[in-house]
């Protein structure tokens, strides 16, 4: 419950068309409920997966075209996030949802709020937290990271996009 509530104060203050929104946290009958905007069709793991699986056509031209402008979608939503002093630490395309051709970034699980904190970095336990695939060099080697990760983890996103 400390991890959805953490989850949901990061998500409430953040307002970005790029980033999934909530607005509001409720239980009932022991179960948690947060109502939320935006639900997507998909997220784009299975967009990227479903892509690879299609024959060349026209459908499959279709679904390539709002890739390049999902490059710039991501790198504003990540520049919010850092302007908000907010690290994402798990960034992967199965956490960002695609809706209509639109993509927002979600799952904020281990995201880490610095609006009161000095510096961006932080010291990472014995277990880093993340998807090892999309994580920096520097989270396996130092015990620090930044908001660069973040930046190194969209790198990996576009690499995917572009292949």
């Amino acid at each position: 419950m400390k991890s959805a509530h953490s989850e949901f104060k990061i998500l409430h203050r953040l307002k970005h068309h790029h980033v999934m929104q909530v607005l509001e946290m409720y239980c009932y009958r022991d179960k948690l409920s947060v109502i939320m905007l935006h639900v997507a069709e998909t997220d784009m793991k299975e967009y990227l997966e479903k892509l690879d699986e299609m024959e060349v056509g026209p459908l499959r031209h279709e679904m390539l075209k709002p890739l390049p402008m999902w490059q710039g979608c991501l790198v504003k939503a990540i520049d919010y996030l850092h302007e908000m002093r907010i690290k994402h630490k798990d960034l992967k395309p199965a956490n960002i949802l695609v809706k209509g051709g639109h993509v927002m970034i979600a799952d904020f699980g281990i995201s880490k709020d610095l609006i009161d904190e000095e510096t961006t970095a932080s010291r990472l336990s014995n277990d880093p937290q993340g998807s090892p695939m999309y994580m920096a060099p520097e989270v396996f080697l130092e015990d620090r990271r930044g908001r660069a990760v973040d930046i190194f983890s969209l790198g990996c996103i576009f690499l995917e996009i572009s292949t």
